[in-house]
């Protein structure tokens, strides 16, 4: 669970990829608000202590991503938070004082502000399928195409369940045109091996 990465924030700006070319704009201001010094130093402040790898990501001490889902939850209850789990939201409307949000067991939610997240287009393959798009549309709020982001690689009849767990760093990768057999892409980096493939930042 790296959770920012070293160096200036100002290296940050072309890490950002979009389909459009206003990407870097976009994210500049959020990112020079809280940036990545902020972003340590606040999850020092909430008992995350970090250190940083070679390659600049940051992680966390334990090296073990609950350390900061457990620290984030105990900073929102501290906070008066409440967290409303398993609970379905069927129906969000915008009032003049904000957003209310029904749930499918008949409870209401009001909220002066409201963000979504709902995971990338992965979730496509369960029941609500494309139904947070059409809500957000019917909101007028305008939706850009998702573009893929990190994700793990799944392979039929993977030989190597029994390695699952086991990371490389540095490791090679080359991608062969199985008819030219001309390589299309080599890269090197970190790589995991799952239970059903591969996953890291290679």
């Amino acid at each position: 669970c790296n959770f920012t990465h070293a160096g200036s924030i100002k290296d940050f700006m072309p890490c950002y990829h979009s389909l459009s070319s206003k990407a870097e704009s976009f994210v500049r201001s959020p990112l020079y608000k809280f940036n990545n010094l902020k972003t340590r130093d606040f999850f020092e402040s909430i008992g995350v202590l970090s250190y940083s790898q070679d390659d600049g990501r940051i992680f966390p001490s334990s090296n073990k991503s609950i350390s900061v889902r457990n620290a984030l939850v105990k900073k929102c209850e501290l906070n008066s938070w409440t967290f409303s789990l398993n609970t379905r939201i069927v129906k969000i409307e915008n009032n003049n004082t904000g957003w209310l949000l029904k749930s499918d067991d008949g409870g209401c939610f009001i909220a002066k502000n409201l963000v979504i997240s709902a995971g990338s287009p992965a979730w496509k393959y369960y029941n609500y399928s494309n139904q947070i798009f059409n809500d957000l549309k019917n909101l007028g709020v305008k939706i850009v195409n998702p573009l893929p982001a990190l994700t793990p690689i799944n392979i039929k009849n993977f030989n190597m369940k029994s390695l699952s767990g086991i990371s490389f760093e540095n490791a090679s990768l080359s991608l062969i045109n199985s008819d030219t057999k001309k390589s299309i892409y080599k890269n090197s980096g970190d790589i995991l091996i799952t239970e059903t493939g591969f996953s890291g930042p290679l």
